[in-house]
C-alpha cells in the first residue's frame, strides 16, 4: 500500500503479535510467570502510526510510543513498527528514518525478542550517496535474521 506516516496493515500485525504474546510463559530471572501487555514495548517512528497501534490496540496497558519515550526502558518484548511503504515517499529524510542509532535503541529495547516490522519495498530506493548505502545496509543485515 501507499502508507507514509501510518500503516493500518502493521497495527493489525501488531495486534496479532501482541495477542500471541500474551499469556506465553517467561522466566523473569527470578521466577516463572506469564507475559503480560505491560512486558511488551510497541515502537514507530511516528507519532500518527503511534496513535493508529493505540487506537487499534484498544487497550490503555499497551506501552505504545516512539523510540524517544522508551530510552533507557526495557522489556521482554519490543515490537517495531515502521509503517512507511517505500522510502521515496518518507515523510522525513533518510537520514533519520534508517538511522542506525535510533535501531539499535529501538532493538536493543528487547530482553529476549524483538520484532521489526517493515515494507521490503523501503529497501528497493537508490541510495544518492555512500552514507545512505550504509543507512540502509542496517535494514538488509536485518534481513538476515528473518
Amino acid at each position: 500500500k501507499d502508507n507514509i506516516q501510518t500503516s493500518i496493515e502493521e497495527c493489525e500485525a501488531v495486534k496479532n503479535l501482541v495477542n500471541q504474546f500474551v499469556g506465553l510463559n517467561y522466566f523473569d530471572g527470578e521466577k516463572d510467570r506469564k507475559i503480560t501487555i505491560e512486558d511488551i514495548l510497541i515502537i514507530s517512528p511516528y507519532n500518527a502510526q503511534v496513535n493508529a497501534l493505540k487506537f487499534h490496540l484498544f487497550n490503555k496497558e499497551a506501552k505504545v510510543g516512539t523510540i524517544d519515550k522508551f530510552q533507557g526502558q526495557e522489556a521482554p518484548i519490543t515490537i517495531i513498527s515502521m509503517a512507511s511503504s517505500d522510502s521515496e515517499t518518507l515523510p522525513r529524510n533518510k537520514e533519520l528514518f534508517f538511522n542506525r542509532n535510533r535501531l539499535n535503541v529501538a532493538i536493543s529495547r528487547a530482553q529476549i525478542a524483538s520484532i521489526i516490522l517493515f515494507n521490503p519495498n523501503l529497501l528497493d530506493s537508490s541510495p544518492k550517496n555512500l552514507d545512505h548505502i550504509k543507512l540502509m545496509n542496517n535494514f538488509f543485515k536485518i534481513l538476515d535474521f528473518s
